[in-house]
């Protein structure tokens, strides 16, 4: 197993603010240069923020069903992280990006699961997603759905509670025209920080404090826990 660190520094009056972003899993494995991709599309976003976010790679569940994670993202914000969203619940032809409203995450868990599928390889119907091994196709929603929930159970027997989990599927054959129309968890090989945060807040249920929407995947005492 490798860790590697993505240090920012950024002087703010006397304070020198500082996000630190862990990277862990075994550099030889493509979860771990998934996680590494994941890290680089947070950075430049966060250099200037206190706080702290591990990036997982290959995590095993064990005793859950489905027990395989190929990128787990953890991450908390005292100060909180800015970014401008847009409406993920709509169909992709109704999003305006131009749209969007402020909001802040201090907390958050992102579950990525990472399909190198062709498209010709998958198949997009009835709102999910489905791949092609060989002769066999798999309802990868349904997977990525059921992947949120063993690792929330995980968490909880590990922990005694559990965070809200967001959970992603992450195609990185396609580009964004290849994504259904339909409102969807998924990710195109090339994803912006805001795009994951708008699917994130689509999952999410915030509360609005001076026109800006808060999120938390737990509560404040326990988010130095992730």
């Amino acid at each position: 197993q490798t860790s590697r660190e993505l240090q920012s520094w950024r002087s703010v009056g006397t304070h020198r603010a500082f996000m630190k972003i862990t990277v862990h899993g075994d550099a030889g494995k493509p979860e771990y240069a998934a996680a590494q991709h994941v890290a680089e599309v947070l950075r430049p976003n966060i250099e200037h923020i206190d706080g702290e976010i591990a990036v997982r790679s290959g995590i095993t569940l064990f005793g859950q069903r489905r027990r395989d994670v190929d990128v787990l993202v953890m991450g908390r914000c005292p100060a909180g992280i800015p970014v401008e969203v847009w409406d993920a619940t709509v169909p992709r032809s109704k999003i305006k990006k131009s749209e969007t409203r402020p909001a802040v995450f201090f907390s958050f868990v992102f579950c990525i699961e990472v399909k190198d599928h062709c498209f010709d390889q998958l198949v997009f119907e009835n709102n999910s997603a489905w791949v092609r091994y060989r002769d066999k196709w798999s309802d990868a929603t349904a997977q990525s759905e059921e992947q949120k929930y063993c690792l929330l159970r995980y968490l909880e027997n590990l922990t005694g509670w559990r965070p809200f989990v967001c959970n992603f599927l992450w195609f990185r054959n396609l580009e964004q025209a290849q994504l259904p129309d339909f409102p969807n968890n998924f990710l195109a090989a090339r994803f912006s920080f805001e795009e994951l945060f708008s699917k994130a807040a689509a999952q999410m249920k915030g509360f609005v404090d001076d026109g800006v929407e808060c999120f938390h995947a737990t509560k404040q005492a326990r988010a130095a826990q992730l």
